[in-house]
């Protein structure tokens, strides 16, 4: 799993994911997005259009790190979610839980 980080014109940043997000690499994701949280960032994008797979426990991960943020008055919005993952969130009734955008066109539209 390759973890990369960007800032936006805003104060939003965007965690960029590539390749499986399984519970090998669950914790180092859950790592990075903590020690954004503690450096002051609430608005946080998670781009999975390069995740060939999400299982349940990375969507543990970004359902847990989603409400850390809203206690911040913050928030968790994921860009290009693999199918597997909308699955599992349809699945357990969570869906509604994340704003979901198609693209990162989409989902910097309302920050600029």
């Amino acid at each position: 799993m390759k973890i990369k980080i960007e800032k936006t014109a805003g104060s939003a940043i965007i965690i960029h994911l590539e390749g499986r997000f399984d519970p090998q690499y669950s914790e180092k994701v859950e790592e990075r997005i903590v020690k954004l949280i503690h450096n002051g960032s609430n608005q946080i994008f998670v781009d999975c259009e390069n995740v060939q797979y999400i299982g349940s426990t990375g969507i543990k991960i970004l359902l847990l790190m989603n409400e850390k943020l809203k206690k911040l008055n913050g928030w968790l919005k994921i860009i290009s979610l693999p199918e597997t993952g909308r699955k599992i969130l349809d699945t357990m009734g969570l869906l509604d839980r994340f704003d979901i955008y198609k693209d990162r066109t989409e989902a910097l539209k309302g920050l600029i």
